[in-house]
């Protein structure tokens, strides 16, 4: 799944859900049918290395919450992941990004036109994948979601370059891009098992808690990690334009932060500065900050999960989101 010492983790906290994981895995690639020979390289890049598989994690140890894991399961989790590989490939794209999971992107390898496509390929087959189990109400979950990250996207584009942002937009613009996608997952894997109303939207809760915080550790990271570590192109939001929470803190906090911020965007060589400020004003601390707490209340709203050896993973794997430097 992953390697290194995140890998260790992620498979001490996955273990409750080894099987599932196993079966997920063996199906991803498969699932995606390659038409032909072009096609499958594109497949065979796309699956190979993989990532923490955090929303079929999520959608599975949800279903375990509250019971069996079903066919069914494994057929959402095979879809949400295909969403989320379509929006990597995109974000690839618009970012110009180079590397992604210490490899080449599939825009550098093949160009736009083919990631583009290939993206699309994925989200078509996504929605294929999810229609196959006749899961009704499974399937309008997964289409909402669908409809939400695209408008997340779009909302961020509409933003660029915008110093003013507020808070409230950017947490918006996260909420819809990548929130709903794990609070969808949670929320799919709950009422799969046939959990009560209340109970699954906890599990949702729980979701939108971790989904959240990812995206702004993930924010922070591209600010101030080790692209070694990270194994991707880093300082892309900022180069775009896309003004994330520790960048709209330490505009609001210090009156020269405009002018850094702008030479920093056009010059990569004003980036360690930036992260110095970034660090010396307290803006990155403050959006961690933001982060733990929305894994604070992550964790509230699993309260009630009564499986102990589910709800400590759940718990280690919010844990997890903040922890992480990759």
């Amino acid at each position: 799944m992953t390697t290194g010492k995140d890998n260790l983790d992620l498979d001490a906290i996955y273990r409750p859900i080894a099987a599932e994981m196993r079966r997920f895995e063996q199906g991803f690639s498969e699932c995606l049918r390659p038409a032909g020979a072009f096609v499958g390289e594109l497949v065979a890049h796309a699956t190979s290395a993989a990532g923490k598989r955090l929303r079929p994690a999520l959608l599975f140890l949800s279903g375990r919450a509250v019971g069996e894991i079903m066919e069914a399961h494994v057929r959402f989790a095979l879809a949400v992941e295909a969403i989320h590989a379509a929006t990597l490939v995109h974000d690839d794209v618009l970012d110009e990004a180079s590397l992604r999971r210490s490899r080449p992107t599939m825009n550098v390898l093949w160009g736009n036109e083919a990631s583009v496509l290939f993206g699309d390929y994925l989200f078509t087959h996504a929605f294929r994948i999810a229609s196959s189990a006749g899961e009704r109400r499974a399937l309008e979950i997964i289409a909402e979601a669908a409809v939400e990250v695209c408008e997340g996207e779009l909302l961020q584009i509409a933003e660029r370059g915008n110093l003013q942002l507020p808070e409230e937009r950017y947490r918006e613009i996260v909420a819809k891009k990548t929130a709903v996608l794990c609070e969808s997952a949670c929320r799919l894997g709950a009422a799969l098992a046939g959990a009560a109303p209340e109970m699954e939207k906890a599990l949702a809760g729980y979701g939108r808690g971790v989904g959240m915080a990812f995206q702004i550790v993930d924010d922070c990271l591209d600010l101030i990690g080790d692209e070694r570590e990270t194994g991707k192109s880093l300082g892309t939001d900022l180069q775009k334009g896309k003004y994330t929470l520790p960048i709209i803190h330490f505009l609001r906090a210090d009156a020269k932060a405009a002018g850094l911020v702008a030479r920093a965007a056009g010059d990569g060589s004003h980036l360690g500065e930036l992260r110095n400020a970034l660090i010396r004003s307290g803006s990155m601390e403050y959006a961690f900050s933001a982060a733990r707490e929305h894994i604070g209340d992550a964790k509230a709203s699993i309260a009630a999960v009564k499986a102990q050896e589910i709800r400590a993973a759940l718990e280690k794997l919010a844990d997890y989101v903040i922890a992480r430097r990759k």
